[in-house]
């Protein structure tokens, strides 16, 4: 556990309703200190909340999956072991299908662009009654990765024809639908296994965000990968249970609101120029990219397309409102 100035579970209740005014908020995720999105993300939120409620508002923080993995956060959240924590929808599909849909590709291309749509569309109808309001979570702050590119450590790219027929990690439903279009295997994995999949060959390729690659350790499992294309892409949420963000006193919320406000915007930030470090970096070691070039980029326009009337029709047959999902992602993107 790493003690911030933030504390959630230890409020103190004024008669029968409502949280006295100083309490301890806690914070749990599944990614390691080092990770950018640990970082500047949680750790960024943590000092900002305490500088803005001047110490009123501290924080636990349990980093590293030491209360659960990540597929478990949004049960930790619900359960009341912690109050706040990152939840990726991708990995609670059946809980948080509507968020998919910022993972589809063609819809944007930067980081910044895409989580402030994201933030519109998950504050509104659909998004926020499906995926937020009837999980009893409120959302706090959240951010899209830099685009999802494929690489490993062993299988040269030099088309995308190298990539069919391969085992490629995949973080969600949306992600899956991609990597069928492009002829692979997908195989769902967290951010957290993915080392462990590459080393021991159990998938050939990771589609991921490089801004990531250096919290899990994934430049020496990085020989070969794409550049520029922008498969797919990652929602992270932090959520807090809404039963305690909703007793707390206009002003506690308001310090929330603003740190949680902030922290979208720096992450996002943060993220694509780690990405670009990111690609420097490994070239640096000998990895080789195939980079996209806009003949390649025309080629995958009609899957992207193709990709976003699938996803829409899987998530009608499940009686769910994909159509005015995206409909309301592709509104915020025209707001930006």
């Amino acid at each position: 556990m790493i003690s911030g100035k933030l504390a959630f579970m230890c409020f103190s209740v004024i008669g029968s309703t409502g949280f006295a005014q100083d309490f301890t908020l806690r914070i749990a995720d599944s990614y390691p200190t080092t990770h950018v999105q640990s970082r500047e993300g949680a750790q960024f939120f943590i000092d900002r909340v305490e500088e803005l409620s001047g110490g009123r508002i501290e924080v636990e923080y349990f980093p590293a999956s030491q209360l659960g993995k990540a597929a478990d956060m949004l049960t930790l959240v619900q359960s009341g072991t912690v109050d706040m924590a990152y939840v990726a929808p991708a990995y609670v599909p059946s809980k948080m299908p509507l968020s998919d849909v910022a993972g589809l590709p063609g819809l944007f291309s930067g980081v910044c662009e895409g989580t402030r749509a994201y933030l519109a569309a998950a504050n509104t109808t659909p998004l926020k009654e499906v995926d937020f309001d009837s999980q009893g979570v409120h959302l706090v702050f959240a951010n899209m990765n830099p685009p999802y590119q494929i690489s490993g450590p062993r299988l040269e790219i030099k088309s995308l024809d190298d990539i069919r027929g391969k085992k490629i990690r995949s973080s969600g439903n949306a992600t899956n639908l991609v990597v069928e279009a492009l002829g692979g295997v997908p195989v769902n994995l967290p951010g957290a296994e993915v080392y462990d999949g590459l080393e021991r060959g159990t998938i050939d390729f990771n589609l991921g965000p490089y801004s990531s690659y250096k919290g899990y350790d994934l430049y020496d499992q990085t020989k070969f990968g794409t550049a520029g294309f922008g498969f797919s892409n990652f929602v992270v949420t932090y959520v807090m249970r809404s039963s305690v963000y909703d007793g707390l006193t206009d002003e506690l919320k308001s310090f929330i609101d603003q740190a949680g406000e902030e922290t979208s915007a720096h992450v996002c930030e943060v993220l694509e120029e780690a990405n670009t470090a990111a690609i420097r970096e490994m070239e640096e070691l000998g990895a080789t990219f195939f980079k996209a070039t806009p003949e390649t980029l025309k080629d995958f326009e009609p899957i992207a397309q193709e990709l976003q009337a699938n996803w829409v029709e899987n998530m009608v047959s499940s009686d769910l409102p994909g159509k005015e999902a995206l409909e309301s992602m592709r509104a915020a993107l025209a707001d930006n």
